[in-house]
């Protein structure tokens, strides 16, 4: 598996916590490869499309707000 950089880069990965699709997994593979600053969360209540819960839409939205800055 290749080592991912994204310098000066933070990276948030949100799958939702009732989300049984093998995009898990596959998240969790590509997640563990990459190497800069980042966060890996599961969204409690919410299933494969986490925007579509509220808990989920403001887990992004919160992501973007607070990781959305200059580094």
């Amino acid at each position: 598996m290749p080592k991912l950089s994204y310098p000066n880069t933070w990276v948030d990965f949100l799958d939702g916590a009732d989300d049984c699709t093998v995009a898990v997994p596959l998240g969790l593979t590509y997640a563990s490869a990459v190497t800069s600053p980042k966060n890996i969360a599961f969204v409690p209540g919410t299933p494969h499309a986490v925007f579509s819960t509220v808990a989920g839409a403001m887990a992004i939205r919160n992501a973007i707000v607070n990781d959305c800055v200059p580094r």
